[in-house]
């Protein structure tokens, strides 16, 4: 399964091939909810994850330039942007997704 970008699905967020999960839910969801259980929920394989995890944190979406995700603070809507009390709105989501690949794909 391939992360692909179509503009007039998901505003062309990058999502795992034929389906409705985005990138950024997948770093998102096996931070919060754990490989297993997330793989379970979305029926992926831990190789999807893998591609997904891998695409964030190397930052293909620049290099591709399609749409960016919604919350990430390469987003040009949230780049740069603080709320109310001062916090980015934007996300780094592929420090997240680093993050999570070495902790569940650790290169040995």
């Amino acid at each position: 399964m391939a992360v692909k970008h179509n503009l007039s699905f998901l505003n062309g967020q990058p999502r795992l091939n034929e389906r409705d999960v985005t990138v950024a839910a997948v770093v998102r969801g096996v931070v919060d909810e754990g490989m297993d259980e997330f793989c379970s929920s979305h029926k992926l394989t831990r190789r999807d994850v893998e591609e997904a995890l891998r695409y964030c944190k190397e930052q293909f979406c620049v290099r591709d330039f399609a749409a960016y995700c919604v919350g990430c603070s390469k987003n040009p809507k949230y780049s740069g942007r603080k709320s109310r009390d001062g916090r980015p709105l934007g996300r780094d989501f592929w420090e997240i997704a680093r993050g999570a690949y070495t902790e569940k794909f650790r290169e040995e």
